[in-house]
């Protein structure tokens, strides 16, 4: 009884809810501090009706302060054949609550969610709506109906920077024989939960959330406001079934997914054992079949029903020369597979900046797809949607986290390389002569390591009238003509990009009666001072860590002679450690910098200290040496 009440009563609420009217004068002026937009009330409702059946009913009513907050408003419902989107509905409103007008069906785009797949059934329903008078309000109601469950809704009611919320709160129905898993981040309440013979409800409820500001090098805007994440215990999707409630069952699942399609013709089989034959180290073999993967296919997405699950098989892709990631890591592994290497499908949250799966949530954390290779006292880690990605390197992409690796026994999660600063290098050698009207001409090598192969690599693609356009574009001096450029690529484990510039530098020096000034640093100047704050209110992440080191000859003109050398100067800090020198030998200064940054976490009481050494390096950067016309 007291489970149909509760029921009944979040029927009668959510018809009510479509009557509210939201007056901007009643937003709470605390709500208003740094926001760009309130939340007046927003509520979800997801109701399990089967290991593979489910609803998702939200209403959701947000009010725009000003012009930053106009993404907020806009009705982003992404859906496919296993997400069916019901009942759209909505109103947008006056700062005083009066009705502007009402969204109909008419007004709801729909569009393929397309990005650059070769076979996709994800669609969109979007809305946005544009006007220049604020404050104004947005109200919507929708259904999702789901037919085959693998990902549980989460609930972030707080999904955005300079978003305050007024009420939120999040409903779960749930068959008690099915029940469901949630992990609750920056939380402390429990969840008010009613049960019955058949039925278990969950509801969280917040209210007057302030808005939170983004600062530069912050956490992740989850870790920071509250979130419930939910994931099935058993599930079934697309008639295939499964647990989760630990790694290894989802590996499972996984495992059993791919049974069957790692098959390969004869033929191919053929060509790897005379390919491969006559090495013995394993890795110039797993080195020789990458090279092969590589030369014989090309990524596509496809993320087709089961499809965004289940790879293509590997004689499919053999014969048609494309995958998407799975397919591509299902084909490297069934080649290695074929000369006698084991492998193990890796599913990874991908992406530069993406978030840290929740190693101690079970659920479908992932976007990606890659191999690892146990190869003897270490593991090799391959990218299999690459043409021309070096062997063994991950980059940005996919290192330094945690992944869900598969074998016959399940899932298990381990992690990827991180990449230290030693590793990241840019290691650069030149030589400037200058003339006695200021002129220079310069002879640059530079040597770009690790993750900072990457800052290069996309020039080094390009043909050569756009490689001319970025190299000016990157090139951070005033006024020079590119005379000659060259680049070789080191594709190893820790690859790396050698670039050869040539550059004619006009009026390097700046002329003042008789004396020229310039700058020693040529290419390497820091550009950013993090900028100041009266209160840092989260502690500073710094995720990358550099090593760069300039070497650069300067060979005077004979008319003219050292007046100003500047001092030698070293920086340390927990931040990174900066040194430079400067050493004359007749003719010559040769100045050399070496600037090295710390990857971490630190508390926010220490962003000043890491202001104060960005500027002091800055500083530094911009010294001038002064030469004087012999009279």
């Amino acid at each position: 009884m007291k489970l149909q009440i509760t029921l009944c009563m979040l029927l009668v609420t959510w018809f009510a809810r479509a009557e509210q009217t939201y007056p901007y004068e009643n937003i709470p002026g605390s709500l208003l501090l740094q926001a760009h937009a309130v939340v007046r009330e927003s509520h979800y409702t997801f109701t399990i009706q089967g290991i593979d059946q489910g609803t998702l009913e939200v209403f959701y009513a947000i009010t725009i302060l000003d012009q930053q907050g106009d993404d907020m408003a806009a009705l982003i419902i992404p859906y496919d054949k296993q997400r069916k989107i019901k009942n759209i509905s909505g109103q947008v409103l006056d700062k005083n609550g009066e009705l502007i007008r009402k969204i109909k069906s008419k007004d709801i785009a729909d569009f393929s969610n397309n990005q650059g797949s070769l076979f996709e059934d994800n669609r969109v329903k979007y809305f946005e709506f544009t006007t220049s008078e604020y404050p104004y309000t947005i109200q919507y109601t929708y259904e999702v109906a789901f037919d085959g469950l693998l990902h549980y809704p989460v609930w972030h009611p707080q999904n955005d920077y300079g978003m305050a919320v007024e009420k939120s709160d999040f409903t779960v129905v749930a068959p008690q024989e099915i029940g469901f898993r949630y992990k609750e981040v920056n939380i402390s309440q429990q969840p008010d939960i009613t049960s019955s013979d058949d039925k278990l409800v969950y509801e969280w409820q917040l209210d007057h959330l302030a808005a939170v500001k983004q600062e530069l090098w912050s956490p992740y805007l989850d870790q920071r406001t509250p979130v419930v994440h939910t994931a099935p215990n058993a599930f079934k999707f697309e008639g295939y079934q499964g647990t989760m409630s630990t790694w290894k069952d989802l590996g499972k699942w996984i495992y059993e997914l791919n049974q069957g399609r790692d098959q390969l013709s004869e033929k191919t089989i053929r060509e790897l054992r005379q390919l491969t034959a006559g090495l013995t180290d394993n890795r110039e073999i797993i080195k020789k079949v990458y090279a092969y993967m590589q030369s014989k296919t090309r990524y596509v997405s496809i993320q087709l029903g089961i499809g965004g699950y289940q790879p293509m098989e590997a004689a499919s892709v053999d014969q048609l020369g494309y995958g998407d990631c799975k397919a591509l890591t299902n084909y490297m592994q069934s080649l290695l597979k074929a000369v006698d290497i084991n492998s193990y499908y890796t599913l990874v949250n991908a992406g530069k900046y993406a978030r840290e799966i929740l190693d101690d949530f079970p659920s479908t954390q992932f976007n990606h797809v890659i191999l690892c290779v146990p190869v003897e006292r270490d593991t090799l880690w391959l990218e299999c949607t690459s043409q021309t990605n070096p062997f063994g390197f991950l980059g940005y992409f996919t290192s330094d986290r945690q992944v869900l690796v598969i074998d016959e026994q399940g899932g298990h999660l381990a992690r990827t390389p991180q990449y230290l600063s030693l590793h990241n290098g840019q290691e650069r050698n030149a030589t400037v002569i200058l003339d006695a009207q200021g002129h220079g001409k310069a002879s640059v090598t530079t040597l770009y390591s690790g993750l900072q192969y990457e800052h290069i690599e996309g020039i080094v693609q390009q043909p050569s009238a756009e490689q001319q356009k970025l190299i000016y574009a990157k090139t951070a001096i005033p006024g020079f003509d590119l005379l000659h450029y060259q680049y070789e690529a080191i594709k190893e484990e820790i690859p790396a990009i050698e670039e050869k510039l040539q550059l004619h530098l006009r009026h390097y020096a700046t002329e003042s009666g008789k004396r020229f000034f310039f700058h020693p640093n040529i290419l390497n100047k820091v550009g950013m001072i993090p900028s100041s704050v009266s209160q840092r209110e989260c502690e500073v992440v710094i995720r990358f860590a550099y090593h760069d080191t300039d070497v650069i000859t300067y060979i005077l003109p004979e008319a003219m002679h050292i007046e100003h050398l500047p001092e030698a100067v070293r920086i340390n800090s927990k931040f990174g450690e900066y040194k430079v020198e400067y050493v004359l030998e007749d003719n010559k200064v040769v100045y050399t910098r070496s600037f090295k940054t710390a990857a971490g976490v630190f508390p926010a009481k220490d962003y000043e200290e890491l202001r104060e050494f960005y500027r002091k390096v800055e500083q530094v950067d911009k010294t001038h040496i002064v030469l004087k016309k012999a009279t």
